[in-house]
């Protein structure tokens, strides 16, 4: 039977799952039983960029998996199994420990990836994880960083998506939740100054900045995106639920982090139809497949930091 003591451990390493825009949605709690409960926050939504709630299942299903393997570290198996009022309850029982450093290791690397020192690593990914079609070559990946730039900017010219995502920018150390949750200017490798200018750029400058066709060059990312040994497309059974797919995409994130590549999502070359069409045509996503999400993946530098945002366990346990 898990207790307290172990809850707040497991939910230590388990929150480290990742999640869209670091909102954090997963709630963690005991029932009577011992079981560990993950629970919904209502509250946390993003009603423009995922009107569904797709992504926010998403999120916890990666939740889920970040508590199973957080279980297996600790030397307890987990079953997965239904509860009223839960995502999902996980029965606990006596098992092997299992050492998993990739989840320490695991975070979004948003600078300029460096050239690979292990140019086998990619096909040592692409034989683990069938879940990840593997884009390399670099005419390619520059292409596609050219369609990233093309589908961020379909979705920041809609002001409801622009002002949600800035809503979740921690642009200063001195927003209250800069440890805790969204994306701080740190994680996303902004000095004080760029993330200054972002915040104005994607606020109310820029309508005329976009009508100059300046927005686009100062918000792209493609310079960094075609930095990237590969882009990862990121596919799954079309009509899975969502938390099995939330599952799954942490499940892929931790083995490019074992075979030494770091990742950031690119993620609205899937969340726009066009790109998600095309890339899925050009690439050969099999019928029944559907292309979820892209990631950008590399080597970091090696003085690069892991850097996250995290609420701490006990803010997380009801």
């Amino acid at each position: 039977m898990v207790g307290p003591d172990l809850l707040t451990r497991i939910v230590a390493r388990a929150s480290l799952a990742p999640s869209v825009h670091n909102v954090q949605p997963t709630r963690w709690s005991l029932d009577g039983e011992g079981r560990i409960l993950l629970l919904d926050t209502p509250s946390i939504r993003l009603p423009a960029a995922d009107p569904r709630g797709r992504d926010i299942a998403i999120s916890h299903g990666a939740a889920l998996e970040g508590t199973l393997l957080a279980l297996a570290t600790e030397g307890w198996a987990g079953q997965v199994e239904q509860a009223d009022g839960a995502l999902a309850a996980i029965r606990a029982t006596p098992d092997t420990r299992v050492g998993l450093p990739e989840v320490e290791r695991r975070a979004t690397w948003r600078g300029t990836f460096v050239p690979l020192a292990d140019a086998t690593a990619l096909d040592r990914l692409a034989a683990e994880c069938a879940d990840l079609v593997l884009v390399r070559g670099r005419e390619a990946v520059t292409r596609i960083a050219a369609l990233g730039d093309d589908a961020s900017m379909h979705f920041l010219r809609e002001d409801a998506h622009r002002n949600e995502l800035r809503e979740w920018m921690r642009l200063t150390r001195a927003h209250p939740n800069w440890a805790h949750d969204g994306l701080n200017a740190e994680a996303m490798a902004l000095s004080p100054i760029e993330a200054r200018a972002a915040g104005l750029v994607l606020g109310a400058l820029f309508r005329p900045l976009d009508r100059l066709g300046l927005a686009r060059t100062l918000l792209s990312e493609r310079a960094k995106t075609a930095s990237a040994a590969a882009i990862a497309l990121f596919v799954r059974p079309a009509g899975e639920p969502a938390i099995e797919t939330g599952r799954a995409f942490y499940r892929a994130w931790l083995a490019m982090e074992r075979h030494g590549l770091a990742a950031c999502p690119v993620s609205v070359l899937a969340d726009w139809p066009e790109t998600n069409r095309l890339l899925a045509a050009e690439q050969g996503v099999p019928a029944g497949q559907a292309l979820i999400s892209a990631f950008r993946i590399g080597q970091r530098p090696p003085s690069a930091k892991v850097r996250r945002a995290r609420w701490a366990p006990h803010q997380l346990i009801g």
